[in-house]
């Protein structure tokens, strides 16, 4: 037997590898991306920025506001000695019949000294407006036509069938401020030059 020679196959030929060709297309879309990630990091920035500020703006009015709510009388005191406003105290007992608080008519219709909430009825520029199931300290802001600003009615204490409290309102009505606004102001005096 004669040996027979072993036939290989030949290998195939290596390829040379594959060079991609760039394409336009995918080279715009990416630039596109990159440029889309840097606004989105850049408003990200802008919005953590904003938060910081809101927040801080927002504690400092909730501070202000906070200051401006007495707490004893002590504290009413110190509003009435700030002179900005005029401030009446009061000491409302469960009735039917309004009585006048500053520039307001009152009347306390129940209390809750578990919840420290009550309830009042109050007469507004002959309009009879009811308040129900509101906190200790918590500000009713009431706005009366003649006023600036609105008056401002907190309940510092709350008793069986009784509340202590206070209503703030504005120094001056608008009437005293238009006239005021009215009035000419003195003419200036006029400078002596030396010669």
């Amino acid at each position: 037997m004669e040996e027979r020679p072993v036939v290989r196959a030949a290998a195939p030929a290596k390829r040379a590898p594959r060079v991609a060709k760039s394409d336009p297309r995918l080279d715009r879309l990416q630039g596109q991306l990159t440029e889309t990630q840097k606004q989105l990091a850049s408003t990200r920035d802008d919005l953590a920025k904003a938060q910081e500020s809101l927040d801080g703006k927002i504690n400092s009015t909730r501070d202000d506001l906070n200051g401006s709510i007495a707490k004893t009388h002590e504290e009413v005191a110190a509003l009435q000695r700030r002179g900005e406003q005029n401030i009446y105290e009061f000491r409302l007992t469960k009735s039917k019949q309004m009585q006048r608080v500053g520039p307001l008519s009152l009347a306390l219709r129940s209390t809750s000294t578990k919840h420290k909430t009550y309830d009042f009825s109050m007469l507004v520029d002959d309009n009879t407006l009811s308040k129900k199931h509101v906190n200790l300290y918590e500000p009713v802001w009431i706005t009366v036509s003649d006023r600036p600003q609105p008056v401002q009615l907190v309940v510092n204490r709350v008793g069986k069938d009784e509340v202590d409290g206070y209503v703030s309102e504005p120094k001056y009505k608008k009437s005293e401020l238009a006239t005021n606004a009215e009035t000419p102001a003195p003419a200036p005096a006029k400078e002596l030059t030396n010669r």
